[in-house]
């Protein structure tokens, strides 16, 4: 996704790094040296909502340290570490997923360009290892104690996240989605005095093609004495894309489609995503950050809405 981020920023005016300094521009530039370390806590939530009264709330946190562990002229190695395992984005029971947490890995170790744009995460073999084997410990607690009672489908939605967990992409961008989201933005320049708009594409981690986001980027408070901004950034996907994942992915657990196109033949559905960031552009620290991503669905006589929230505080030492 970020090397078609790349060539969307270019087409609206906003470039790559440049050695030339411009006023009216800012630049996200990791200055860093071998054993920074900067303390934060994650806090996410999830909230469900039928026809506008709230039926589900959970929230889970942890405290997570990232260091810098090597630095060359051409890269820097992160240490990314936390003091609890999680399995916040499977929509199953917290009893279940408790069940599953066992020896399981505490760090990711991943590679950043040289001005702080993420690149790969360099131990995510072991990563999808560690959250297959909690699945695996989960599905067997759940089948056991009898926790669900369409077993089948049951190993349908537990197969769909492993097969997710299985590949590269899906470790980087669903499992640990707070590392892409401290370092969206760098390695670009900005121009702070226009509101950014372009279009972005997501990926789409069940299978098929990207869906398609019209997404705005806004930045205030500039402070250039302390290389501090805050930032806004708004994506919403097309509903003809949402729609047509949806009824794919319902397909692919095992639901018969004449029976999903039926019941979604006349529904509306809705993706959005809002960030807001608070962020040292020099040196390139994420103070602050406040994410949601908005689900809803709606037919003639019911609506389904589910907004899924990130926050990323800094820690003092």
């Amino acid at each position: 996704m970020k090397n078609i981020l790349r060539l969307c920023l270019l087409l609206f005016g906003i470039g790559t790094l440049s050695a030339q300094e411009d006023s009216t521009k800012i630049a996200f530039v990791a200055y860093w040296w071998k054993g920074d370390t900067y303390h934060y806590k994650v806090t996410k939530s999830s909230q469900k909502f039928i026809n506008d009264t709230l039926t589900g709330n959970s929230s889970s946190s942890y405290n997570a340290t990232f260091k810098v562990i090597d630095s060359t002229a051409k890269s820097y190695t992160i240490k990314w570490a936390w003091t609890n395992a999680h399995l916040d984005n499977i929509d199953l029971p917290k009893e279940i997923l408790d069940e599953g947490i066992n020896d399981s890995l505490n760090a990711i170790t991943y590679l950043t360009s040289e001005t702080g744009e993420f690149q790969e995460i360099l131990n995510w073999q072991d990563a999808s290892k560690s959250f297959i084997k909690m699945l695996d410990n989960a599905t067997a607690f759940t089948i056991k104690n009898k926790k669900i009672k369409d077993t089948i489908k049951f190993k349908s939605v537990i197969n769909t996240f492993k097969n997710t967990y299985s590949t590269k992409q899906g470790i980087e961008q669903y499992v640990l989605k707070e590392i892409e989201l401290m370092h969206f933005f760098m390695g670009y320049e900005f121009d702070i005095n226009k509101n950014t708009g372009y279009e972005e594409q997501f990926p789409n981690l069940m299978g098929g093609k990207p869906l398609i986001a019209n997404t705005t980027i806004k930045f205030y408070n500039i402070d250039r004495e302390n290389g501090r901004c805050n930032i806004d950034k708004t994506s919403v996907i097309n509903k003809d894309d949402v729609k047509q994942m949806m009824i794919s992915n319902l397909i692919k657990m095992g639901i018969p489609e004449d029976k999903v196109n039926s019941e979604l033949e006349n529904a509306t559905a809705s993706i959005s995503h809002n960030y807001t960031y608070d962020f040292y552009y020099n040196p390139g620290v994420l103070v602050t950050l406040d994410y949601r991503r908005i689900v809803e669905v709606k037919s003639k006589n019911k609506s389904n809405k589910k907004i899924e929230s990130i926050k990323i505080d800094m820690l003092d030492d």
